[in-house]
């Protein structure tokens, strides 16, 4: 009972943080299905609607190493805040554009606003997570703050879908500047700041030091192919692997099977992180794990390659949100055993640049490879996860070599 009362009291920190991971992920997701057609209704070409949806993704690249350096200097609480607050910016100024008839540039500039308020939030909360549980729960913590990063971006795709059609573009962009209002207020209230690092301390410790341990090279290469895999390829294509096999669920369209279909997925990915935390906690094995979870996410895309129909369908989601919540956590977990904590915002950039960079990607090869077949990209993603695999087995031979940390 003691062990578990101060089990609880570890990781009370982390269920601070996921009100405002939670409710941006959803504020975000409110928007993302809203400004394509949006912009489509108001002329907007169909080349700019891309650079519009890409926007984000690219600034996020750029800032999150630079937000890293901030958490370590200033600590997560105010990147965080400040990130919440930029993205009620952006959902004002996408509600600008529906208002003015301008929503070109209204959309752009808000989706480059929201590349900077995205990385503050997201490397921010990571960051945080690992601090907040401590040695023992540091995995219960992490595990929770994914769980509602997963979960939060597919309820906003959901909740955006249902308020636009009912109440307009206008009102759904600032109900979900409304709802990043109540994130920031909470977490304003119950968010510690954790992660700072002493000035003496943070004066001693360059940005290059990040960069000299061989590890990051497999864990780099693996961070990669995940977000190439999930967020790059699976997200760009699924819609459109729906509507060559005519799949629907009910009587929706191949845009709202889809997006079930990503729902499945996503919120299978946040149950299992929280199983994945735990057994992080106890086994402390965190290559082990990201390399079974790996496993997972190559059964899912072989049978997505494979074409098939009915409950194999469902299985290969199922199997790819195991993967995903095996994968992610201890990835992060892996990195936190090697590097000081006063560079753990640092670390956390480098890994959000890197994701960025493979989803990025994927994202545009995914719907070229669909020339050569509509099963291609999956096929391309599978190939890639057996080399993560082969990653995962070189991070494994050298979790044994790691000191275990007091």
């Amino acid at each position: 009972m003691l062990r578990f009362l101060k089990n609880q009291l570890a990781i009370r920190p982390g269920f601070s943080i996921v009100p405002g991971v939670i409710l941006s992920g959803v504020g975000g997701g409110m928007a993302f299905p809203v400004l394509p057609l949006a912009a489509l209704n108001a002329g907007v070409s169909l080349s700019f609607i891309g650079l519009i949806m890409a926007a984000n993704r690219l600034v996020r690249m750029v800032f999150a190493p630079i937000v890293g350096s901030l958490v370590d200097r200033f600590g997560g609480r105010a990147v965080f805040l400040s990130g919440i607050l930029v993205n009620m910016v952006v959902m004002a100024l996408f509600a600008m554009g529906s208002l003015t008839g301008k929503e070109g540039a209204f959309f752009f500039s808000g989706r480059l606003l929201h590349g900077v308020g995205s990385a503050c939030v997201f490397v921010s909360a990571q960051t945080l997570a690992l601090f907040a549980g401590g040695k023992e729960s540091r995995g219960r913590s992490t595990s929770i703050v994914r769980a509602a990063q997963s979960s939060g971006t597919p309820l906003g795709f959901i909740l955006g879908g249902v308020l636009v059609t009912f109440l307009g573009e206008v009102t759904t962009f600032l109900l979900a500047m409304f709802a990043l209002l109540a994130a920031f207020l909470v977490a304003f209230l119950t968010l510690p700041n954790l992660g700072k690092t002493a000035p003496e301390r943070h004066k001693e410790l360059s940005p290059e030091k990040l960069h000299w341990n061989w590890r990051f090279i497999p864990l780099f290469l693996m961070v990669f192919v995940f977000t190439f895999s999930l967020q790059g390829v699976l997200l760009s294509t699924l819609v459109l692997w729906v509507h060559h096999r005519h799949l629907s669920i009910g009587h929706l369209q191949s845009q709202g099977t889809a997006g079930i279909l990503l729902a499945i997925e996503a919120f299978c990915s946040a149950g299992f992180s929280l199983f994945s935390g735990r057994i992080a906690d106890r086994w402390g094995k965190p290559a082990l794990l990201a390399t079974i979870g790996f496993s997972l996410v190559f059964s899912g895309l072989f049978l997505f390659a494979k074409e098939l129909n009915g409950i194999l369908l469902y299985g290969a989601l199922i199997l790819l949100g195991m993967g995903a919540g095996l994968v992610w956590i201890n990835l992060l977990l892996f990195l936190d055993t090697f590097i000081p904590h006063e560079m753990r915002g640092r670390g956390m950039g480098a890994i959000q640049f890197v994701g960025d960079s493979g989803s990025a990607i994927g994202a545009f090869i995914g719907p070229v490879l669909m020339l050569k077949g509509v099963g291609a990209p999956y096929s391309m993603a599978a190939l890639l996860t057996t080399g993560a695999v082969a990653c995962g087995l070189i991070l494994l031979m050298a979790e044994k070599k790691i000191p275990q940390r007091p």
